[in-house]
Formats: structure tokens, sequence, C-alpha cells
């Protein structure tokens, strides 16, 4: 499942940040994920989240509160 915009997905696979898209090298972008930190986290974090974000979809959220 696709859940990014084209305009988001060029954002991120600009020069001056990942220059890459997600599709083309997703072990950076798993590397660089949240999620696969969160096991490190030795105080409780507080999330905050909508339905209607336009940066952070619902899923990727739910994926890190399982973290």
């Amino acid at each position: 499942m696709d859940i990014t915009t084209t305009k988001y997905r060029e954002l991120y696979s600009a020069d001056y940040h990942l220059a890459k898209t997600a599709h083309e090298d997703i072990e950076e972008y798993r590397r660089r994920s949240p999620v696969n930190h969160a096991a490190k986290l030795r105080t409780p974090l507080l999330v905050h989240t909508t339905t209607n974000d336009d940066d952070v979809h619902v899923l990727e959220v739910e994926h890190l509160i399982r973290a």
C-alpha cells in the first residue's frame, strides 16, 4: 500500500534529503524509521496523532505505538 502523495515522495527523494525514493533504497528508509528504534526508548513516549494528518499517516503512528 502506498500512502504517500507524489509531492511527498518528491520531497523526501530530493537531493537535499535522501536523494532516493523508498522503493529505490528501502533499507535506508528502514534504518531511519523511528519505529525501528522504539526498543531503545527508556522513558515513556506520549504519541499524539490524528486521522487527517497529511505528513504522518495514522498507520505509521499505529506501528510506532505497537513497537
